[in-house]
């Protein structure tokens, strides 16, 4: 018997296969752990086992680019997976996995060639497919529109959110999620922080930590001087250059002069900007052995900075933080309050605002959003920067919920007015909840609000 993820199975002659039929049939309890595919050999038991490839990655397989690669099998049937490469201009290692997975699925089949090539062959002309191209419809909790569904995250996977619903439409997802949602993870603040934890979201790169210090800035001695600062792959340090820079001045002497100024990384490129600069001018150019002497003169007043301190200048948006903060505690209002939510006019009211791209179409909302610090909301909790909190309250005119992302960004929003809507007696424990979640780990604690509360007072009492 061999198991093989994702089946198991076994694999014999005919003969053997009645035999093991005749067994199942006298001892059906024990069939339980028999295996209940039967194959005449491995090759089969291993093409069965790829018919489990969805359709959708099916489909992306068979993309344009390497449709024509089989093409190419097909017609040129090349000497070799390098020779593959060359005609479709693809680069080897990744045609190497593309070929792979083709012949996983039984469409081509790799050869051995001499001195160890490997020789690719078309075996398969046709691919059948069964797609089901509409998902079922259903409410968008923004748009309100009776549309198929993404998978939305509540706190952007960006920064490590692990709560989804699938009740927002594609639109407004691309919508929301390139305005509202980049806003916030984005933010310099969150940037940090994701840096620190190495959050990479959709991107698959985190943050650098020390990309707020990248670009052009100036030298604090001579602030008319720039520079380039870039990160060295090479060292893991940052390398500041001087950005070429070329004025007229006047000499003590009343001359006029041109300045030029260069980092010493460039300076094999004085000659060609002595040149330029009397090619510029509509000065003859310099010979041979006038070059040499007038870069000699160049190089020989060489000004060296050592460990220069540079003004960054920088530029933050915080446009759309509100918004995306707000968003969060409509969702969470949705998720928690259920769907008689989406027509409660304070619900109306927060998509209205969410949706706008106005930048100041939240500010007139029942909302505070501010630091995470000064959030009396939160005070029970610790700043932590490895964490996001959420919780519904209720009070006497309304819920509201507060939402805290790492120990930077708070929001406490007034998701409702009418708390009986939703607060039923027994329902009320269950729709008052209380979130964490763990970016890094992906955990996620969630509890009710009530059980949270519980768990503080009896901290605070061990405490004592």
């Amino acid at each position: 018997m061999k198991k093989e993820s994702p089946m198991t199975y076994k694999v014999g002659s005919l003969h053997e296969f009645a035999e093991w039929t005749k067994r199942v049939v006298r001892d059906q309890a024990g069939a339980g752990e028999t295996p209940k595919r039967w194959f005449d050999s491995e090759a089969t038991a291993r093409a069965a086992a790829t018919e489990r490839i969805s359709a959708e990655a099916m489909v992306k397989l068979l993309s344009t680019g390497n449709l024509a690669v089989l093409d190419a099998i097909r017609r040129h049937k090349p000497a070799s997976v390098r020779a593959l490469a060359a005609l479709t201009g693809r680069k080897e290692a990744s045609l190497s996995r593309t070929l792979k997975r083709f012949e996983e699925l039984g469409i081509i089949a790799l050869q051995n060639g001499p001195h160890r090539t490997r020789i690719p062959a078309l075996i398969a002309q046709r691919v059948h497919l069964e797609i089901e191209l509409t998902a079922p419809l259903q409410r968008c909790i923004f748009c309100l529109q009776e549309r198929s569904g993404n998978k939305e995250h509540v706190f952007p996977l960006a920064i490590g959110g692990r709560l989804t619903t699938d009740r927002v439409c594609g639109s407004c997802n691309a919508m929301l999620g390139s305005r509202v949602d980049a806003a916030l993870s984005d933010n310099v603040l969150v940037r940090s922080r994701r840096a620190q934890l190495g959050l990479a979201g959709n991107s698959g790169t985190p943050p650098a930590a020390h990309e707020m210090l990248l670009g052009v800035a100036k030298l604090a001695e001579h602030p008319e001087r720039r520079v380039q600062i870039a990160f060295n792959k090479a060292t893991g340090k940052l390398d500041i250059k001087a950005i070429y820079h070329a004025s007229d001045v006047v000499m003590p002497d009343g001359a006029k002069a041109r300045q030029i100024i260069v980092d010493e990384k460039d300076k094999d490129q004085i000659p060609k900007i002595i040149q330029k600069e009397r090619e510029r001018h509509g000065v003859p150019p310099l010979s041979a052995e006038q070059l040499a002497a007038e870069v000699r003169r160049w190089t020989e007043n060489v000004i060296t900075v050592e460990n220069p301190r540079v003004l960054i200048e920088r530029s933050y948006s915080f446009a759309y933080v509100r918004h995306a903060l707000i968003k969060i505690a409509y969702e969470l209002a949705f998720l928690w309050l259920g769907e008689s939510y989406l027509d409660d006019p304070s619900a109306a009211e927060l998509r209205a605002a969410i949706c706008d791209p106005d930048p100041a179409s939240t500010d007139g909302l029942p909302a505070y959003v501010g630091d995470a610090e000064g959030c009396d909301a939160f005070k029970f909790w610790s700043p932590n920067k490895t964490h996001h909190l959420a919780y519904a309250v209720a009070w006497k005119y309304g819920i509201s919920i507060a939402v805290r992302v790492f120990d930077v960004h708070a929001a406490v929003v007034c998701v409702t007015k009418d708390p009986a809507r939703y607060l039923t007696g027994r329902d009320t424990e269950a729709k008052l909840r209380f979130l964490a979640i763990e970016p890094v780990s992906g955990k996620m604690h969630d509890t009710s609000f009530m059980d949270e509360t519980l768990r503080i007072a009896a901290a605070m009492t061990a405490a004592q």
